[in-house]
């Protein structure tokens, strides 16, 4: 009875009038600009501050929320601030946690609405102040939708990217993941495909999947169907069907028909039309009598068979395994039956394909069955008869591509396999003679792949290193950059003479068929304009910046687009700064970006512009920017090193190197680099993803001063790679080569 009486009195004082409300009940009686002045009062009077501060950024809040008053949230979040910084010991965070979320979300509520109308300042100086405070993932969501929204899709991925790796890193860490934060996944694979990166893209949707196994699949699927005619352009020649494959599989438990359509529409266009079946075996299938499924899958990894013996790969880094239930299917079909019945002899079906000259389909079934573990000997000596025909054609009619990659699927004697060799080598000195290099380099990679021990082969592969360097590494120095025609007093962006675009693209070009990428890449003139603005920008404030904003001397918006978009040097301009990038020295470039977006396989067009003084290199975006999948050049599964393996000019020996590959997690990986069997100090820097492919980097500490019997040679060593829930462990040798002496 007398603690009734005693509530009772306080609540009748705390409502007489003439006495002051406390800050508490105003808030509840939603006088909210009566809460503000006493939370105020308070505040200036210095006490209960904790308190104080934060019920004035609630009411300034609730205030703002609907939109119509900007300044409120930012009043929120300054008192917020301030309230954080009184409460040092944390208890009232804790106590109030759901006061400040329901801040937070109100200003995610007013980002949303300055979207929407194109009002964007208010909502970059709030996600800033968010950010000061801490950095959470949904403020970096926001903070990166603002970039979307402002054009700047560079900004908007990479901090997408943080966000989402946030999540995932603390999922992986056992904290149960924020249902709120699957928007995260789904807004980095939309902006990843607006970037042509289809493989990242699937990637990251499907570990949205791995995160979220109970989630709404709706935005996944948005996502690949949005992008379904990306995903399947030249799909007979592109590993990225296959990938949407997995994905869908993954969600068809859940999506049901709607994934069962698409998965047929993907079955038709990329392997029904794309294999030469006769008309019948194409009724067949269609109606699903005759052919399984997945025999029609199992012919797309021929593909894969060209693309691991053709171009640069590590020891152990391709696998050439084919799934189980294509080999199945194939023995299944052989033998005539649905699965259950042990298979027949696949001779008879192998010499009808050889006796029609269809040696592909021998290399594809006989690869299927040797990956799941037949060898009947009689297939084995069908093979080595089989070798001996192709060796007779290949002499007779010189070096054929598709012989040649045959015969590295079929077994074959140790005589044989030099024989192949000395075919190959033939025809790469041809290609070496007539100066043909990205042919001879291609050709060389395949060669030391399938014939490490094979002197001849090494001895071809420096004399492609060496003269492909003197004339496209020397030849592409650069004495005109001076001729620049911009002036930075009158901010004239100006041009260069088209021998300097020259030297930059052949120098650019050179350095991506080192390590075995495309080397056919070219500018876009519009992309080169805009450059040539972002680097007078940089000359004219002497400072480089990603986001200028319109206060930089000689700003233009163009310039700011590209700047945004590029790799940005400053102190030195084109062929030399292009380098300077390559090498990616430097406290702050400890995630070696600016290579990583320079050897990025599927980059093929980019624009650049220069003074004297800085340079601008558009890597980011941009429509038709990528390697169609028809020219067979997608690297997926393909690691990229720099410095390259094998053989390597002694002049551009650095310390930082890296190791790519795209999907890997590097974060359990460790390195260790070698010089003659003996340890080099080495420092492996935090792996940090978002540039091009996924990329672990350490800088090498060789105390070594000059090379031992002529030549730097390295083993590396990456081991404990991530890949699909896969562990993998990746050798290789560096050897670095002294130009002049060769």
């Amino acid at each position: 009875m007398h603690t009734r009486l005693l509530i009772f009195s306080l609540l009748f004082l705390a409502f007489q009038p003439g006495r002051s409300q406390t800050p508490e009940a105003l808030y509840e009686s939603a006088d909210f600009d009566g809460c503000i002045k006493a939370c105020s009062r308070l505040i200036d009077k210095k006490e209960d501050l904790s308190l104080a501060y934060l019920y004035r950024a609630m009411a300034w809040s609730r205030k703002g929320d609907d939109g119509q008053c900007r300044e409120c949230m930012l009043k929120s979040i300054n008192d917020i601030a301030s309230y954080l910084l009184k409460d040092a010991s944390g208890t009232l965070v804790d106590l109030y946690e759901l006061q400040i979320d329901s801040i937070h979300a109100n200003c995610y509520k007013v980002v949303n609405n300055d979207i929407a109308v194109g009002q964007t300042a208010t909502a970059r100086k709030l996600l800033e102040q968010l950010l000061k405070m801490e950095v959470l993932p949904m403020h970096l969501y926001w903070s990166a939708r603002v970039a979307e929204a402002d054009g700047d899709l560079y900004t908007a991925t990479s901090t997408m990217n943080k966000a989402a790796k946030m999540v995932y890193l603390d999922w992986k860490s056992g904290v149960t993941a924020d249902i709120q934060h699957r928007i995260i996944f789904e807004a980095l694979s939309e902006l990843l495909a607006r970037y042509n990166d289809m493989q990242s893209a699937i990637q990251v949707a499907l570990r949205q999947r791995t995160v979220f196994p109970d989630g709404d699949c709706s935005g996944v699927m948005t996502l690949l169907l949005s992008n379904r005619t990306s995903f399947l352009e030249g799909c007979n020649t592109d590993s990225i069907p296959l990938l949407f494959l997995t994905a869908l599989d993954s969600l068809e438990k859940d999506c049901g028909n709607a994934v069962m359509a698409v998965k047929e529409s993907i079955w038709k266009t990329c392997f029904f039309d794309n294999y030469r079946l006769t008309q019948q075996q194409k009724m067949d299938l269609l109606k699903g009598r005759g052919m399984e499924r997945a025999d029609v899958l199992a012919a797309a990894f021929l593909l894969q068979i060209e693309r691991e013996t053709k171009l640069y790969h590590s020891k152990g880094s391709v696998s050439g395994q084919i799934p189980n239930e294509a080999v199945e299917s194939y023995m299944d079909l052989m033998a005539g039956t649905s699965g259950t019945a042990s298979p027949i002899s696949p001779l008879p079906k192998l010499r009808e394909l050889a006796a029609t000259g269809d040696y592909l389909g021998v290399a594809r079934i006989y690869h299927a069955l040797q990956s799941s573990g037949y060898a009947a000997k009689p297939m084995v000596l069908f093979g080595d008869s089989l070798q001996t025909v192709i060796l007779q054609q290949l002499k007779k009619g010189g070096y054929d591509r598709t012989l040649y990659l045959v015969s590295l699927v079929l077994p074959h004697a140790a005589k044989q396999d030099r024989e192949y060799s000395q075919i190959a080598g033939a025809y790469i000195a041809t290609l070496l003679e007539k100066e043909l290099y990205s042919e001879a380099g291609i050709l060389l990679k395949q060669e030391l792949a399938a014939h490490p021990d094979e002197q001849y082969i090494h001895e071809l592969y420096q004399e492609w290193v060496v003269a492909d360097y003197r004339a496209n590494y020397l030849g592409s120095d650069d004495d005109h950059l001076y001729e620049w025609t911009g002036n930075v007093a009158t901010c004239q962006a100006g041009d260069l003479p088209a021998s300097s675009y020259d030297a930059v693209l052949q120098r650019l070009n050179y350095v991506r068929r080192l390590v075995g990428l495309p080397d056919s890449c070219e500018w876009n003139e519009e992309w080169n304009a805009a450059c040539m603005e972002a680097a007078l920008m940089m000359t004219a404030a002497d400072d480089l910046d990603h986001h200028p904003d319109k206060s930089w001397p000689c700003y233009s918006a163009s310039g700011a687009q590209a700047a945004g978009n590029s790799n940005l040097s400053l102190g030195y301009g084109g062929v030399d700064a292009l380098m300077g990038q390559v090498y990616d020295y430097g406290g702050s470039n400890k995630a070696a970006g600016h290579r990583r977006w320079i050897l990025n396989p599927y980059r093929r067009v980019f624009g650049m512009g220069s003074t004297p003084e800085a340079m601008a290199l558009w890597v980011l975006g941009g429509n038709n920017s990528s390697w169609k999948a028809g020219t067979g050049y997608y690297h997926r599964g393909m690691p990229v090193a720099w410095p390259p393996e094998h053989y390597v000019p002694e002049e551009l020996r650095g310390y930082r190197w890296s190791f790519s590959l795209e999907g890997a997690d590097f974060q359990q990986s460790s390195v260790t680099v070698k010089r003659n069997g003996k340890a080099v100090d080495i420092t492996v820097h935090e792996p940090d993803d978002g540039y091009g492919l996924n990329t672990l980097v350490w800088d090498v500490q060789d105390g070594q001063s000059s090379p031992e019997n002529g030549v730097w040679e390295y083993t590396v060593e990456v081991r404990g790679v991530q890949i699909d829930g896969e562990t993998r462990h990746f050798s290789y040798n560096v050897i670095f080569i002294p130009v002049d002496g060769l």
